[in-house]
Formats: C-alpha cells, structure tokens, sequence
C-alpha cells in the first residue's frame, strides 16, 4: 500500500513547472498566484498589471513590463499551465451605433 503512495506523491510532484519566459522565471508559486488572480475575474489587462507587481517586473524606466507579461501569460495558456480568459474584441477605427432619437413633442399636444 505504502509503495501505491508513493508513486502517486512522485507523478504529482514530477509535474512541478519552472520555466523562464521573456527574462521572467515562472515557477509553481507564480502560476498558482496567477491561477488564484483568475479565479478573480480579471481582465487579461489587469492580469497582466497584478503579475508585473507581483514580480516587480518593470524596465529600467520603472513601468510595468506589461506586453512581456501578456506573451509570457499567453504561452503559459498555450502550454496549458493557465487558462486565460476571452479576450476582448475592440474595433478600433469604427464608430458607435447611434443612438436612438426621442421624438420631438409639443409642448401643446396632448
């Protein structure tokens, strides 16, 4: 019985990730922290914020590192470590439908 265990506690535990991406070590406290944050309900943006402070991941200038965050995000989804939410379609360059207009009454009419 105890030899079933142990097998079990290896094959777990032989799945520990560590990789490095864009600059950026990313091991199993990260992605479980990153899981968590979609647990939230975050935007890919936000996400991608929250992660870059959670690192300290910033450029020289001291901003957050966020589009290295977002490639880093999308291969950790695309190697199935994370599942990351819809992005959002914006339609850059249209314009809003219009809005409905209210039609004109007179101030004497019924």
């Amino acid at each position: 019985m105890t030899h079933k265990f142990l097998v079990i506690w290896e094959k777990i535990f032989a799945t520990i990730v560590r990789m490095k991406i864009c600059g950026q070590e990313f091991g199993e406290e990260t992605i479980i922290r990153i899981r968590e944050m979609l647990g939230e309900g975050l935007s890919r943006t936000r996400l991608s914020q929250e992660v870059c402070r959670l690192l300290d991941w910033k450029n020289r200038a001291g901003k957050l590192k966020e589009m290295s965050c977002r490639l880093a995000l999308k291969v950790l989804h695309e190697k199935g470590e994370i599942v990351l939410p819809e992005a959002r379609v914006i339609s850059i360059g249209k314009k809003a439908p219009p809005k409905p207009r209210r039609s004109v009454q007179s101030l004497n009419s019924p």
